[in-house]
């Protein structure tokens, strides 16, 4: 969820997002109380899971859409 408003924000760099993850109010209520996470954790995020959870997601939008 946090990726998904940082890119809709155009906000890509790793760093950045750490940073409006503590102090942009919008990433705050995201995060729900939980602790922002620190670059190198969104970067390997994105390298480790990222495209498989989006190949997935994809795939289940294209079973679900009516023909």
């Amino acid at each position: 969820m946090i990726l998904t408003y940082a890119y809709s924000q155009t906000i890509y760099s790793s760093r950045k997002i750490e940073t409006a993850c503590k102090r942009d109010i919008n990433f705050i209520w995201l995060l729900a109380g939980q602790k922002a996470p620190d670059h190198s954790a969104i970067a390997r995020f994105r390298s480790g899971f990222l495209e498989e959870a989006c190949e997935d997601l994809f795939y289940q939008m294209v079973h679900r859409l009516p023909l």
